[in-house]
């Protein structure tokens, strides 16, 4: 949802995700922005692009968090996600029974309430 924040621009302050279940109903979400978080996922992107994909390496297990120069920096970016994991709002839970399903042929099935 960050990345989406990103590539959306500076003026998007949060993004919302609408996660539905077969049997559970749907959790509609809404994550803040973080600028600081951003910048951190963007030079963790842009080392394993220069470290892995461009040299055609395939990177070993727990590659950053091992890492005896920059693992300190990489485990309190695993940090600040789980922070930010706890930050995420709930907006709505939208009980099974309310959504509507498609269930028939779809030649007679309504997708509409009204």
């Amino acid at each position: 949802m960050m990345m989406e924040m990103l590539c959306v621009g500076p003026h998007c302050s949060s993004a919302v995700m609408v996660r539905q279940t077969a049997t559970a109903g749907a959790l509609i979400i809404r994550l803040r922005r973080d600028e600081r978080w951003l910048e951190e996922m963007m030079f963790w992107l842009e080392r394993f692009h220069s470290e892995f994909v461009d040299r055609g390496i395939e990177p070993p297990s727990n590659f950053f968090w091992e890492d005896e120069t920059m693992g300190g920096r990489y485990r309190k970016f695993v940090a600040h996600t789980l922070q930010l994991a706890s930050t995420v709002e709930v907006v709505e839970h939208v009980r099974h029974q309310d959504i509507q399903r498609m269930v028939g042929p779809p030649a007679i099935t309504f997708l509409f309430l009204d």
